[in-house]
């Protein structure tokens, strides 16, 4: 016979092994709060990737499951931020059937199919360690979050339905003097994939100051990665590039 003890220990222990997938569950008589681990063999697909049944994948380019899961684009069609179009657009590279930046990218940074290894990620199309310009790391890219339709706001917030990202914010407009390309607000003034206008790239190594496509930065601007950056208020290039200022401090 067990004594009543050992009986009331027992049945904690078990309590505490059969937790469902999860679930925050505190064992002992403390207050330490144990997260479950995940045992279903449910897809954990990270950051800016979405489960398509089986398939992690990335909804803005997936000419398989472009914008949705199961929306499939034709033959000689593209996936471009989530829509099947005949062409890429936004300063935007064509890779297969998909339209992607090879600034960002870390499947095809700098180039198509020039993936990046394990622990890297993708900035200015070069693979590096971490991601500069106060661009954040989803997955391998570096994306702005304050504008990239993919991932608004926070890695993997897609805006649907036609939205646009502007500010980190979903929303049928762009706000900020900023003007929108596709699906993305950008500033034209210094943006070398939409120079002036959308889809005008820059090329050759030109970066684009004032709106227009050049070999320097004009206008008491720096070149931060590609860039025309004002440094003087640039909250992620405070001073000097890739200097970003902390916990939603300003630049002054």
């Amino acid at each position: 016979m067990i004594p009543n003890s050992l009986s009331k220990m027992r049945g904690a222990l078990l309590a505490c092994a059969v937790v469902s997938v999860a679930t925050v569950v505190a064992c002992s008589g403390g207050n330490t709060a144990v997260t479950a681990p995940e045992v279903d063999g449910g897809l954990n697909c990270g950051d800016s990737a979405q489960a398509c049944g089986s398939t992690c994948t990335v909804l803005a380019r997936d000419p398989a499951n472009c914008g949705s899961c199961g929306n499939t684009c034709k033959a000689g069609e593209v996936c471009a931020t989530g829509k099947c179009a005949t062409s890429c657009g936004g300063g935007s590279t064509q890779c297969g059937q998909s339209c992607v930046s090879v600034q960002t990218d870390g499947a095809n940074c700098g180039a198509c199919a020039a993936a990046c290894k394990a622990g890297e990620v993708c900035s200015a199309g070069k693979c590096g360690s971490a991601c500069a310009g106060g661009s954040q790391a989803c997955g391998q890219s570096c994306v702005d979050t304050k504008n990239d339709p993919a991932n608004c706001g926070s890695c993997g917030n897609a805006c649907t339905g036609g939205q646009v990202c502007s500010a980190g914010v979903c929303g049928l407009s762009c706000a900020g003097g900023t003007t929108k390309c596709s699906s993305a607000c950008v500033d034209t003034k210094n943006d070398p994939a939409n120079c002036g206008s959308c889809g005008n790239a820059c090329t050759g190594g030109q970066v684009c100051s004032a709106g227009v496509c050049g070999l320097s930065c004009a206008g008491g601007t720096t070149n931060c990665n590609g860039l025309c950056i004002n440094t003087a208020n640039d909250p992620a290039n405070c001073g000097s590039c890739g200097n970003a200022c902390p916990g939603g401090q300003v630049c002054s």
